[in-house]
């Protein structure tokens, strides 16, 4: 089938001949290629603006003071907020668990 033909009608070519299916297959990972380069080199470049997205530190003060206090790292303190609440002060949950830090109310020690 002649390429021009293909354009003017609007099908896809077909590759025929086993040459052109090599050729097919290297160009399409080729692209693949390029696209997976292209999206390590976009998170490497903007790694610190996707994780604040996800993984907010509006509590950084207290929650620095406090992982001090308890010898405790702050990431851990971060990624148990962000599992109980989705750091959302309003949050409560099926067993009536309230704030950001999943607080029980007079039995949370």
């Amino acid at each position: 089938m002649n390429a021009n033909k293909c354009v003017a009608s609007g099908t896809v070519p077909i590759a025929t001949s086993k040459g052109e299916k090599i050729k097919m297959k290297n160009k399409r990972i080729i692209i693949a290629t390029v696209v997976i380069l292209l999206v390590i080199i976009f998170v490497f470049i903007f790694k610190d603006k996707v994780l604040k997205m996800i993984y907010p530190k509006d509590y950084q003060d207290i929650i620095t003071v406090y992982a001090n206090k308890y010898n405790v790292e702050d990431n851990l303190i971060f990624a148990l907020i962000k599992a109980e609440s989705n750091f959302d002060e309003n949050a409560v949950s099926h067993k009536n668990a309230i704030r950001i830090n999943a607080d029980y109310g007079r039995n949370s020690r």
